[in-house]
């Protein structure tokens, strides 16, 4: 067995001992709490026992310690994206460790995981030392992603011999709500295609991302897609999506393997890219192929932007994703098949996507049918 010796060092923002171990090629991290020399040799002596080959169960770590490890995991060895990481972060310190995080892992059981879902379910945030915590109990997608990041963090912990534990019926309660969306409604759609500017300061201004507002609402991309849209996916009347930018400012490839797509454009959007590219081009604005079409700082700026313009024009101030929905429910009759290749959306089981192939002028019917729905909402008049 290969050991080797590593170094003990005082985390002072986090208060606690950290020792990093390594064995035969396989890293662990150790912690104690406890100040002073202490807790150091405490922390020296987790991990001389994981070398010598001590179970694990005479270590019988909290909860908490765990968790800290497992998003490491997450972060550095698992290399998932920042927001899947942020959320578990989110999971961990608003409901699993305020009633868990104290438990010793031999202890914990599937009862108490249970119990984390169903408290969630009618509290929300269960933090008690939180300055605005919130009173709603939690939406039912919200419940489902905290029971996924559950059975993540117990499979890790009995991966790496923590635990036996297997868990085999967490439920989320059928009872727990949906929150529906908010969309524009056709007076505000109208509003916002006919007016341009907003309110700063009592004055009225041009507003310079009144296009990306419309062509969110016209096309149905996500806030990361339309982040990501640089001018040369737009050629002739068709947009090749192939990529977004999530609001850490990571690019990706989207969010599913149906993101990166082709579809034709209604003459609504071509028209809005026609006057993107006038607005661009007076501001100075770079116009080649690789820059932003609808540039901004970030995905909270234009919503910033847009929740001042909402305001100052009398309409709902949807979320930016609330666009997307808004241009779902606009185009909800088209058939399933177009509708999710227009929007890039994933299921279960498509078995005409799956084996159903696009005949070439798909893409000028589509538009068509967009353009007339559309247009029954957005009189130019």
């Amino acid at each position: 067995m290969g050991l080797k010796k590593v170094e003990t060092r005082w985390e002072e923002n986090r208060k606690r001992w950290r020792v990093n171990g390594q064995r035969d090629g396989e890293r662990r991290t150790f912690y104690s709490s406890t100040p002073g020399l202490r807790g150091k040799k405490e922390a020296e002596r987790k991990a001389d026992s994981w070398k010598r080959g001590v179970l694990h169960e005479k270590l019988d770590p909290p909860v908490a310690e765990l968790w800290d490890c497992f998003l490491r995991y997450l972060e550095e060895e698992k290399r998932v994206g920042t927001s899947t990481v942020d959320q578990a972060r989110k999971f961990g310190r608003n409901y699993i460790l305020p009633i868990r995080g104290g438990f010793r892992i031999s202890r914990l059981n599937e009862g108490h995981l249970q119990r984390v879902l169903n408290l969630s379910a009618q509290k929300g945030c269960l933090r008690q030392d939180k300055h605005r915590p919130s009173k709603r109990p939690l939406s039912l997608k919200t419940l489902r992603g905290l029971r996924n990041i559950e059975q993540q963090f117990v499979k890790w912990c009995r991966i790496n011999g923590y635990t036996d534990l297997v868990l085999e019926g967490l439920e989320v309660r059928t009872s727990a709500q949906k929150v529906e969306k908010e969309i524009l409604q056709p007076d505000e759609l109208q509003t916002l295609f006919r007016v341009d500017t907003r309110l700063v300061r009592g004055k009225r201004v041009f507003d310079e991302q009144i296009y990306s507002y419309r062509f969110a609402v016209v096309t149905g991309l996500r806030p990361g897609e339309l982040m990501g849209l640089r001018m040369g996916d737009i050629q002739g009347d068709k947009l090749h999506v192939q990529q977004a930018i999530n609001r850490y400012g990571e690019t990706t490839s989207g969010k599913n393997q149906n993101a990166r797509r082709t579809f034709g454009l209604n003459s609504f959007a071509r028209r809005i890219v026609e006057q993107q590219l006038e607005l661009l081009r007076a501001s100075g604005m770079p116009t080649a192929l690789d820059s932003p079409l609808f540039p901004a700082i970030n995905q909270q700026s234009r919503y910033h932007q847009w929740k001042s313009y909402a305001r100052s024009n009398g309409i709902t101030a949807i979320s930016c994703y609330e666009m997307r929905h808004t241009f779902i429910s606009l185009a909800q009759n088209l058939p399933e098949g177009d509708l999710r290749r227009l929007c890039g959306q994933s299921a279960s089981m498509d078995t005409r996507g799956a084996y159903a192939h696009k005949l070439c002028d798909d893409d000028t019917r589509i538009a068509g049918e967009v353009d007339q729905i559309l247009g029954r909402y957005l009189d130019e008049r």
